[in-house]
């Protein structure tokens, strides 16, 4: 009688554990709670019917007691890679229940019990973040620079850096055309680009893909956070970096004083110096006819920035061509093209008439000409 009581405790123990991880990385809805109750009697009992035959329960009790244990790093490594990863939790909690069956030494149930009991008293391992979000937080890592993190909702994921999104695997497809294809159709030819920040990849890999580029340099602002997005590109359904890929070790203030030949440069940091100044180190490594690419904000509810942004611009003689396109998970976000040796008649002439069957998964010709279109343009650069 004891030993079915033991056993039956274990068993809600280790239900209370893996509904916990469980809930924690994925939807746990009442059928999911349902199974994996059931999934876990089912084992307890399998184990009871087979206790005649002869059995090692110290080997049981080692399961009892590593498997759970198992269950949280395993999951939080594997849901990056590996597709239905949530059945790792009831592979482990089957056999753990089965093990618990089959132990007939009632010390061995009383240690496990207490070990499914101390495991709610260590701190836990699941990130800290998690309270900042409704969401679940699959990862998360902490800089020098920042804070990241990897939130899922409903099969979809969303890179957060520093309190804000960066991306949503469910559209981020727009947000890396929008940045990176127009300035490329300006150019027509092979291109040596120059990624400046850009840690969450977005750029890289939707350049990578392209004919018209010849070599990608992407200098990281903050190590750590690329490093983090590189690891999981899976989840983040970013392609593998290709030959045309190469990531500098030198920081961007270093890029900033050396020198350089670059056809496009794009600007994707935070940036604390004073537009002229960075545009006039950034320029420096720019050939003829070469384009700076540099987000903007939102337009309208950042108005006061890109009129500034904008100003400033012109008043060092640059051509510049603001687009802008509507994100579903971000809502407006704009850039400006900067070029000092084509006008924006040249520019735009470039882009309202792309190739035929010029496209991207997003992006056409239809996309781009939205995108030059703000209505009255003097409503955002002018005061």
């Amino acid at each position: 009688m004891k030993k079915a009581l033991l056993q039956i405790a274990y068993l809600l123990l280790l239900y209370a554990w893996s509904a916990y991880v469980h809930d924690f990385y994925y939807r746990f809805e009442l059928a999911n709670k349902v199974a994996l109750f059931s999934t876990l009697l089912i084992g307890l009992l399998l184990g009871r019917m087979n206790q005649n035959k002869k059995t090692s329960s110290l080997l049981y009790f080692v399961a009892i007691i590593s498997l759970p244990l198992a269950m949280q790093p395993l999951a939080a490594q594997l849901i990056a890679n590996v597709g239905k990863s949530w059945l790792i939790i009831f592979i482990l909690g089957v056999i753990s229940s089965f093990a618990a069956g089959r132990i007939t030494k009632l010390p061995y149930l009383i240690l496990g019990c207490l070990a499914l009991t101390g495991i709610w008293l260590f701190p836990s391992s699941m990130p800290d973040s998690q309270k900042d979000f409704v969401d679940k937080v699959i990862t998360s890592i902490e800089t020098d620079q920042g804070e990241a993190q990897i939130v899922e909702w409903k099969d979809h994921y969303w890179l957060h850096y520093d309190d804000k999104i960066q991306f949503s695997t469910l559209d981020k497809h727009v947000l890396g055309e929008a940045f990176a294809l127009p300035a490329v159709y300006i150019k027509e030819k092979p291109i040596n680009a120059l990624v400046l920040g850009g840690d969450n990849q977005l750029i890289a890999s939707t350049l990578q893909q392209l004919d018209q580029i010849k070599s990608i340099t992407a200098v990281p602002f903050d190590q750590e956070y690329h490093h983090f997005v590189l690891i999981n590109r899976s989840i983040l359904s970013l392609p593998e970096k290709t030959e045309k890929r190469k990531i500098s070790t030198k920081s961007i203030a270093h890029h900033l004083y050396d020198s350089g030949s670059f056809d496009l440069i794009y600007i994707d940091f935070p940036i604390k110096l004073e537009i002229t100044e960075l545009i006039r180190r950034t320029s420096k490594q720019l050939n003829k006819n070469g384009i700076i690419i540099m987000p903007t904000g939102n337009p309208y509810l950042a108005a006061t920035d890109f009129k500034h942004t904008y100003a400033t611009l012109e008043k060092m003689s640059w051509t510049v061509l603001p687009y802008h396109t509507q994100v579903p998970t971000k809502g407006q976000e704009s850039w400006m093209l900067i070029c000092r040796d084509l006008d924006i008649d040249q520019m735009k002439k470039k882009l309202l008439n792309l190739p035929m069957g010029t496209h991207g998964i997003w992006w056409n010709q239809e996309a781009m000409n939205m995108m030059l279109s703000f209505g009255n343009i003097e409503y955002f650069i002018r005061d």
